[in-house]
């Protein structure tokens, strides 16, 4: 999720999640240009929670989401 986004940001989508019993441990990253000023207002679990910054290139975002789906077992199913 982005941090700013219209309506729904990501951090009321993140709020949403954590206080929903069947979202509460659902691994979130958020993808964002405004990780410093939003930071502290994201109350993130470091055990499921991760922050992108936007300047992150689209290989390692894709090595990061499957290190998070797949953790130990990524790349073993090929």
């Amino acid at each position: 999720s982005d941090i700013k986004m219209p309506r729904f940001d990501g951090i009321k989508l993140h709020a949403f999640a954590r206080e929903t019993s069947k979202y509460k441990r659902t691994k979130f990253i958020f993808l964002s240009g405004y990780k410093e000023v939003y930071f502290d207002a994201l109350k993130l679990d470091p055990e499921i929670d991760f922050l992108l910054d936007k300047t992150t290139s689209p290989s390692e975002i894709l090595k990061s989401v499957n290190e998070l789906l797949f953790g130990k077992f990524v790349r073993m199913w090929v």
